[in-house]
């Protein structure tokens, strides 16, 4: 439908008069006066002109506006000569349009509440639960102290740190990870000699508290029976797939690290920090952010970073000691798995892979296959990495990377796995051929 004479009329008007307010300079009551809408009453008597000014809804404005109503007639009829007779032009505010803005300051106000009030909420939440952590552990005499299977260096620098402050209170205390420490990560226990184990040989009813640390499940620690033992675990960590499981749990998927969880909880009760507690941290913090080049870092996290160099972590020599310290074996290993590189353009994703029989080949931990899916997710045309790791015939460790648009976690959920939006994990059972692709079909 098109417009009616009375609808020109309008619009023509609202036109006119918005150029003479603007350049009536010497009026700074006209400055950020928007008209919004013009209605002309049938016998062209009287035109309703209603306006918006940003930050003032003053009475004042629409008098001046009213007061110069003839200076606006005379350009009205110098700009609109088919108009017989020029009508009276009646300003006003818009009650709707300001009414509106009235009703959204409302919201955002209420809006702003409701944050704060939940930001106290976390903040007496967080208080809440730290204090019980470290009552707990104060309380205890006999520690168990663990992170997931295969631990990565956020796992490895928790425990570290915590097992550094039970050995400053005098705690017994057991650290427990499920192979051989790998050796760019031997210097946080060496350092303040710490022997982990590789095996619980005694019954977990000898441990008055169980603290397990960037566990996204409970069954991720690879200790067999722990989930009898429910009721006396302390659960810190990080994963978005974390179900809260323990008798205190403080879970933040806002954060990078549970390194950096860590360093809050015991910042918040006044522990002092010395340069190995530092380094553990710092090392925690440092490999899950990927040297500080992944989303997780924030200001928080590099201010955080910041204070532990001040109470002397040592930047170079955790830097030199884990990322600059490969074998021959490892190297040679990462030729043959990146020989098997597969690009899938249209699903922007490329996969590796490694077999049992080539794994065990070469005399390398299976923490530094980590490296191999995240130099994968680098090709610029890659958005989603996948490593596939043969365990045995039809099982396999899959680890999946994404650069943001691919929610991995969400992946890595349909086959029982989890993790973050953007690094995740599975095992998986069946052809690997058959896998590959349904995994495809997902993206």
């Amino acid at each position: 439908m098109g417009f009616s004479r009375l609808d020109r009329i309008n619009s023509q008007l609202k036109k006119v008069v918005s150029e003479a307010m603007f350049i009536t300079s010497e009026d700074d009551s006209f400055k950020n006066v928007t008209i919004s809408d013009v209605s002309v009453t049938k016998d062209l008597s009287i035109a309703r002109i209603k306006i918006i000014r940003e930050n003032n809804s003053s009475n004042e404005v629409i008098d001046r506006l009213n007061k110069a109503g003839s200076f606006f007639r005379k350009i009205v009829a110098k700009k609109m000569k088919s108009l017989k007779y020029i009508p009276s032009l009646l300003f006003e505010f818009d009650i709707n349009v300001k009414e509106a803005g009235r009703v959204l300051e409302i919201i955002e106000d209420l809006s702003k509440k409701r944050i704060e009030k939940k930001q106290e909420k976390i903040a007496r939440g967080f208080a809440d639960v730290s204090k019980k952590i470290f009552k707990l552990l104060n309380d205890s005499e006999n520690v168990l102290v663990c992170g997931h299977v295969n631990p990565d260096g956020d796992a490895f620098g928790s425990i570290s740190f915590i097992c550094q402050y039970l050995m400053d209170l005098g705690k017994r205390f057991t650290a427990y990870m499920n192979h051989e420490l790998p050796e760019e990560f031997r210097f946080l226990f060496t350092d303040i000699g710490i022997n982990p184990v590789m095996d619980i040989d005694c019954n977990l009813d000898e441990f008055d508290t169980i603290v397990i640390l960037d566990v996204g499940a409970i069954t991720r620690t690879g200790i067999d029976g722990i989930e009898s033992h429910v009721d006396k675990v302390i659960n810190i960590d990080h994963h978005i797939s974390n179900d809260g499981f323990g008798l205190v749990s403080y879970i933040n998927p806002d954060v990078s690290s549970t390194g950096e969880i860590l360093y809050d909880i015991f910042r918040s009760n006044d522990v002092p920090l010395n340069d190995n507690l530092s380094n553990a941290i710092y090392t925690a913090i440092y490999t899950d952010t990927g040297k500080f080049s992944y989303e997780n870092t924030s200001s928080s996290t590099l201010a955080i970073a910041s204070e532990l160099v001040k109470n002397n972590a040592d930047p170079y020599k955790i830097f030199r000691t884990i990322y600059e310290n490969r074998t021959v074996d490892e190297v040679r290993m990462f030729a043959e798995i990146i020989s098997t590189l597969k690009i899938y353009p249209d699903k922007k994703a490329a996969l590796v892979s490694v077999s049992k029989e080539i794994f065990e080949g070469y005399n390398v931990n299976p923490f530094t296959l980590k490296e191999i899916v995240n130099f994968v997710r680098s090709i610029g045309q890659v958005e989603v990495a996948i490593f596939f790791h043969e365990l045995a015939e039809n099982t396999y460790k899959v680890s999946f990377r994404s650069k943001g648009t691919v929610d991995v976690n969400a992946l890595a959920k349909i086959y029982g796995g989890g993790g973050h939006h953007n690094a995740s994990g599975a095992k998986l059972h069946g052809n690997m051929s058959d896998l590959i692709i349904e995994i495809l079909d997902q993206l």
